[in-house]
């Protein structure tokens, strides 16, 4: 049993690694050639995932996204009571949170009560300079951990990047 198995699996690595990239499409009947460029995306796929370490890349956002969601709550709340539309915002918090179940609604709550109690006057310069700085780390983690995934080398510029990230934080929620 075990030899067959040894057999199988040299097989199945000798398809993958070298029968899938080399024969010629046109070679092919139109079952194989379909099956072939399933079998090549899925190599790409699996490579790019153990390569990009994406399990780490998705474990890296969720952290820092539970991290920065109240203070980026904060902020959209912040720039949406300036248009007085910030009540809108709590009923699509509650539905975005609503697969939590009880949990979702005592988080819309404690997030709506501490984004409330947030008053950028009282903030001071020191506190609404530290909001910011949470919420664009945030973006620019996003940012990179994208970069890693696509494969992007190059950054933009410190000042393209200050522009964007502070276009999204100020015109987002007002899009949203």
């Amino acid at each position: 049993m075990n030899a067959r198995l040894q057999n199988y699996r040299q097989r199945l690595h000798t398809l993958i690694e070298e029968d899938v990239w080399q024969r010629e499409p046109a070679d092919l009947t139109r079952f194989r050639r379909l099956l072939y460029r399933q079998l090549r995306l899925l190599t790409i796929v699996g490579h790019g995932f153990m390569e990009n370490r994406l399990t780490l890349q998705a474990s890296a956002l969720t952290f820092s996204m539970i991290l920065s969601i109240a203070p980026f709550l904060a902020v959209t709340f912040s720039v949406l009571k300036a248009f007085g539309v910030h009540n809108q915002l709590q009923p699509m918090l509650a539905k975005l949170l609503a697969p939590l179940g009880p949990k979702g609604g005592e988080i819309t709550t404690a997030l709506i009560a501490f984004v409330n109690n947030v008053h950028v006057g009282a903030l001071g310069a020191v506190g609404m300079i530290t909001l910011f700085i949470t919420i664009v780390s945030l973006i620019g983690n996003i940012e990179q951990a994208f970069n890693r995934i696509w494969g992007e080398k190059t950054q933009r510029r410190l000042a393209r990047k200050f522009s964007d990230y502070l276009s999204v934080l100020l015109v987002g929620p007002v899009l949203v």
